[in-house]
């Protein structure tokens, strides 16, 4: 009797730590969302730098992975703690006119309609 009580106790057990774990995964995984910008003025590694500084403020914001000779960026964030539209708005306060890519490969207006060219370096006004 006491070993039935003592298995059943251990699976109960079990049950309730696979559980929680298995909360947890979908807590993490659930709000997480991928965006596509396309950004003006990028013309040096330090206007990447600039970029991550103006996004390190914002919760639930990832790091960003910036594209110079495209002129986008990738940027994975939770959707629960912050929209694209304040990712975008973040960058564009920095100098770097933002606009959100839509799965059309539209742009929607936050700052800039394209990438266009670039009239210099936001961050040290190179040309």
């Amino acid at each position: 009797m006491k070993l039935r009580i003592v298995v059943f106790t251990g699976f109960l057990l079990l049950l309730v730590v696979a559980g929680a774990l298995a909360l947890a995964a979908e807590k993490d995984q659930g709000n997480s969302s991928l965006a596509e910008f396309s950004v003006r003025n990028l013309t040096c590694v330090a206007c990447v730098g600039n970029i991550e500084k103006a996004l390190a403020d914002l919760p639930g914001v990832g790091s960003p992975q910036v594209s110079l000779s495209e002129g986008r960026m990738r940027v994975e964030y939770d959707a629960a703690q912050v929209n694209a539209g304040n990712i975008a708005e973040a960058v564009s306060a920095a100098g770097y006119p933002t606009a959100l890519l839509g799965n059309a490969g539209a742009a929607m207006a936050t700052g800039a309609s394209s990438p266009g060219n670039s009239p210099g370096c936001a961050c040290c006004n190179r040309q």
